[in-house]
């Protein structure tokens, strides 16, 4: 039986209007060991609701811990993957201007924006107790 190329995993709000939405995404293929994820921001208009940019990620072989990547949009950077680790609970990124953003992982699933201009300083994988599983630099980031 084949899968669902891509599927979506979990949408949340993008930022505190209410008409923009991040769309989870995890996309499979024929070969079980390639892994993907990624993102789409959609927005809504009078028409409707619209992509207003997007990004994949893809990576073989499948890893057993998680799929992070960072990337920019927009001069915002977008922290996104997929964590494997049963105990993880949340995902957080600090930045630069000593901000933290934070995120629930519905299906092991996330994407974190930072403001405009910002740099990453380290993006942590957490236990339901806050307790740091896995963390990366801004450099480990880049090279994943």
């Amino acid at each position: 039986m084949e899968g669902k190329p891509v599927t979506v995993v979990s949408t949340k709000q993008t930022n505190e209007s209410k008409n923009m939405i991040t769309v989870l995404l995890r996309v499979t293929g024929p070969d079980p060991n390639m892994s993907g994820v990624g993102y789409a921001l959609t927005k809504k208009t009078v028409f409707g609701w619209h992509v207003v940019g997007s990004q994949t990620y893809g990576t073989s072989p499948h890893p057993k811990d998680v799929i992070v990547t960072l990337d920019q949009f927009e001069q915002k950077p977008v922290i996104y993957g997929q964590v494997f680790l049963d105990n993880a609970a949340r995902v957080e990124a600090v930045f630069d201007d000593q901000s933290t953003v934070t995120s629930e992982i519905p299906g092991g699933n996330f994407a974190l924006f930072g403001s405009q201009h910002q740099q990453v300083l380290e993006f942590r994988i957490l236990d339901a107790s806050g307790r740091v599983l896995k963390q990366f630099t801004q450099d480990e980031l880049l090279n994943e």
